[in-house]
């Protein structure tokens, strides 16, 4: 798991203090597990993951305490961004704060992956050229981060080759190459309501 600044991340008020609220004892308890070598939890699942979007408030300092006690963690949401780039910034600096560590490296890394971006949806429309396609992927090479990656390399010489790059089963090949090499591809997924099966479990509410 990743590193915990506690001065910034937690938490609840007294968690320091011995007895205290509830919450503060809770508090205590979570810190103790992070220290612990082996993670107390194998699988932290936590769902409506965006409410944790506002860094400052008790739900997601909450969230900061139960991630570093879990050896994998989950965060489900429907609604990551809500509003800005930030909303997932925070999500993801709570999953792994090494990676994410302030909003510079997350801005740099949303900076990189915007001709991939532009890339996997040209790439669907199955409407621009092949030239469009490679400077899309020379626009990305000129990111630090991307410099040198072997998939973008894969990627456009596949491109080059290609002799018909509008049939549907080469584009959908061609997208999965271009979201293999976004930054993000490792920590985020996502599934929209398209690509949900034609009859999902309904779940009736009784009362």
């Amino acid at each position: 798991g990743g590193t915990l600044d506690r001065s910034q991340w937690i938490d609840p008020k007294e968690w320091e203090e011995e007895g205290g609220t509830p919450a503060a004892k809770l508090a205590q308890q979570l810190s103790a597990w992070a220290d612990i070598e082996e993670p107390f939890v194998d699988l932290l699942v936590m769902d409506e993951a965006a409410i944790m979007r506002n860094e400052e408030s008790q739900t997601s300092k909450l969230g900061g305490l139960l991630t570093p006690i879990a050896r994998q963690k989950v965060y489900l949401s429907a609604t990551p961004l809500h509003t800005r780039a930030k909303n997932l910034f925070t999500l993801l600096r709570r999953l792994d704060p090494d990676t994410f560590p302030d909003e510079q490296t997350f801005a740099t890394i949303l900076e990189s992956n915007a001709p991939l971006v532009a890339l996997r949806d040209a790439i669907l429309k199955g409407q621009v050229s092949r030239e469009a396609l490679v400077e899309h992927l020379n626009a990305a090479s000129l990111s630090a981060l991307l410099h040198g990656n072997r998939t973008l390399t894969d990627l456009k010489e596949r491109i080059l080759r290609e002799p018909d790059l509008a049939h549907p089963k080469i584009r959908a090949e061609l997208a999965y190459q271009s979201e293999r090499a976004n930054l993000l591809s490792y920590v985020v997924t996502r599934t929209r309501r398209r690509d949900v099966e034609r009859n999902p479990v309904l779940r009736e509410v009784n009362t």
